[in-house]
């Protein structure tokens, strides 16, 4: 289109009833006005805003979520959008560069300070609750830093912003269930290892039972025996006549 309205393109692939009217809007005052003030934003600005060109922010979202299955974060859009094409490793503007510092740093201390075993299940969410703090949220009319018209799927709901709670406060008492869980953990890990010492006594106690009632067993069938060997020579020698001493002549 820039290059219908400059002339450098006759437009003829536009329809002529579309093309008349664009050209009436051009035209319009208050069409102009508002183009003076963007171009003036933009030499005001420290470089470029977005690194979108002809391709609006839905549609990188759109391709993001194709490629991956999955909703883009805040970030992600951010980084498709921001980072200088011919040179990855660049941002758009010293400003994008100190969001992208801020929120990696954010992120870093969060990730430092979850325990093994946390639940990582809502950290997507949580990234983009750390991206919206770090950029100042929804501003008075009601757009986000760096993700021109995907801002809507990401604004905080009507009732997380109802409780006053922001992304700092969530990221706060998200580290205090974190830590409540590890101590939970640490407490059935002992109360566990307590069961066992009392499982393994009781075994000690029982095996204690059993060969103390086996040493009764084997004591009872030892007398049994040996009153049997009593009562067997008994009654082998009963025929014996009565012992008779030697009396000398």
């Amino acid at each position: 289109m820039y290059r219908v309205r400059r002339g450098m393109d006759k437009g003829e692939w536009i329809p002529a009833l579309l093309r008349e009217k664009l050209e009436q809007n051009w035209e319009d005052s208050k069409w102009k006005d508002k183009a003076a003030v963007n171009k003036r934003n933009r030499r005001s600005s420290n470089g470029p805003l977005h690194t979108c060109g002809s391709i609006p922010t839905i549609e990188h979202s759109k391709r993001l979520k194709t490629d991956s299955n999955m909703t883009p974060s805040c970030w992600e859009v951010y980084l498709k959008t921001h980072k200088m094409k011919g040179d990855p490793s660049k941002w758009v503007s010293s400003k994008s560069q100190m969001v992208a510092d801020e929120y990696e740093r954010r992120i870093f201390e969060r990730n430092s300070q979850q325990t093994e075993g946390d639940d990582v299940s809502n950290d997507h969410q949580s990234d983009n609750f750390i991206f919206l703090d770090v950029v100042g949220g929804v501003d008075k009319k009601g757009r986000i830093y760096g993700l021109g018209t995907e801002a809507g799927k990401y604004k905080p709901s009507s009732s997380r912003s109802s409780d006053g709670i922001s992304p700092s406060e969530y990221e706060h008492m998200r580290t205090a269930i974190s830590k409540m869980s590890a101590e939970n953990m640490e407490l059935k890990e002992r109360l566990k290892t307590n069961e066992e010492l009392i499982r393994a006594s009781q075994e000690e106690s029982r095996l204690a039972r059993e060969q103390a009632q086996q040493s009764q067993e084997d004591s009872r069938l030892l007398r049994e025996q040996f009153q049997k060997l009593m009562e067997s020579f008994t009654q082998d020698h009963s025929h014996l006549p009565p012992y008779q001493p030697h009396r000398s002549s």
